[in-house]
């Protein structure tokens, strides 16, 4: 599903990540792991298309997303990936549901409330839906920063430090409900963390060490 080939890539030609290779079979569950600067969020964006690689290349299945245009690599992201933005960058003036739809609106997708209300419910927000998301708390934020990824049934699901800012217990439920998501739907599940409490539940592990390759 992801193969990742001879990867350099940074920003203003820094390189901030390198990388000789590494694949993720589909439906396959990997964490990408490193401390801090290791290059973490820079791999799950060129993964996602959103920052073209200095040199090397990558697949998502059959597509090479730096081959797209622009815009085809917009309306790929939006029905391929589901994101999990380390900053959740939920609208707050929105309600609950509004921001889970946010997601089937950016990709041109219908809208479908009954949908959104399964995935409240799945995520453990139900009753929470006309709620605006300034008015619910920081762990029930993440998920529906995690409904919202997964509102368009996402082939891939990248999730960047969901459990850094969680106590154990929500950091355990978060993955709980991330696993499920991703079995539920067939999606390859690649969550980048230096949070060695969610360890085991990976089948595949990377390892990013500053300025180091794999």
């Amino acid at each position: 599903m992801i193969e990742v080939k001879n990867i350099e890539a940074g920003y203003d030609s820094v390189p901030k990540v390198s990388i000789e290779s590494f694949s993720v079979k589909k439906s396959g569950v990997c964490l990408v792991r490193g401390d801090s600067g290791s290059g973490k969020t820079t791999l799950l964006n060129v993964v996602a298309g959103l920052i073209k690689p200095i040199k090397g290349s990558i697949r998502i299945g059959a597509v090479d997303p730096y081959s797209l245009r622009d815009n085809e690599r917009d309306a790929w992201r939006g029905n391929c990936l589901g994101f999990i933005f380390q900053t959740l960058h939920l609208v707050k003036s929105l309600t609950v549901a509004e921001n889970v739809l946010l997601g089937a609106y950016a990709a041109g997708k219908i809208q479908d409330r009954e949908w959104v209300d399964h995935l409240l419910e799945k995520t453990g927000l139900q009753g929470l839906g006309d709620k605006k998301a300034h008015e619910i708390s920081q762990g029930q934020a993440q998920r529906v920063a995690i409904a919202r990824a997964a509102v368009n049934k996402p082939e891939i699901i990248l999730a960047d430090e969901p459990t850094s800012s969680l106590d154990k217990t929500a950091a355990k439920q978060v993955m709980e409900l991330l696993l499920s998501l991703a079995k539920d739907n067939g999606s390859t599940l690649v969550v980048a963390s230096h949070d060695d409490r969610i360890a085991d539940v990976f089948d595949q592990v990377v390892e990013l060490k500053s300025g180091e390759n794999i």
